[in-house]
C-alpha cells in the first residue's frame, strides 16, 4: 500500500464545486491473489488482481457539516502543486464513507470537517 499526500484540492457534486480540500492523503493498493500450483514447487506465488484507493480529507466548515452526505457519489480533485498551472492533480470519483467535525482542541470550536472516501473505478494519477 502507497500513501500520497498533499494540501489544496476541490470537491465536485454533480459537475458543481462544492467544497475546498485544505489537506488530504489518498491510500493505493493492490489486491494479489495468492495461488499454489505444481509449479510453484511449495511455494506460494500471487497475481495481481485488482487496485483499489480510498482517501481522508479536510474541509473548511465551521458549521462541522459537509455539503454532500454520507453515501453520495463525489469527484475528486487531489492538487499536487498549486503554483503550476495548469496544477497537476489526482482526480477520481468515490463514495463518502464518514463524515466528522473537527474541532479544535484548545477552544472546543468546530473548524471543519474530516471526511473518508472509497474509490470508485480508477484513480487518474498527474
Amino acid at each position: 500500500m502507497s500513501t500520497t499526500s498533499g494540501k489544496n484540492g476541490k470537491v465536485f457534486v454533480g459537475g458543481s464545486e462544492v467544497a475546498d480540500i485544505r489537506d488530504w492523503a489518498i491510500q493505493q493498493k493492490a489486491e494479489l491473489k495468492p495461488y499454489n500450483s505444481s509449479s510453484t514447487q511449495g511455494h506460494t506465488n500471487r497475481v495481481p488482481a485488482r487496485d483499489d484507493w480510498s482517501a481522508a480529507f479536510f474541509l473548511y466548515s465551521a458549521a462541522g457539516k459537509a455539503p454532500f452526505a454520507i453515501g453520495s457519489q463525489l469527484n475528486i480533485q487531489f492538487v499536487v502543486d498549486s503554483s503550476q498551472q495548469p496544477a497537476p492533480a489526482y482526480s477520481g470519483v468515490c463514495f463518502a464513507e464518514t463524515i466528522r467535525p473537527a474541532v479544535n482542541i484548545d477552544t472546543g470550536d468546530i473548524v471543519g470537517v474530516a471526511v473518508t472516501v472509497a474509490g470508485h473505478g480508477a484513480l487518474t494519477t498527474p
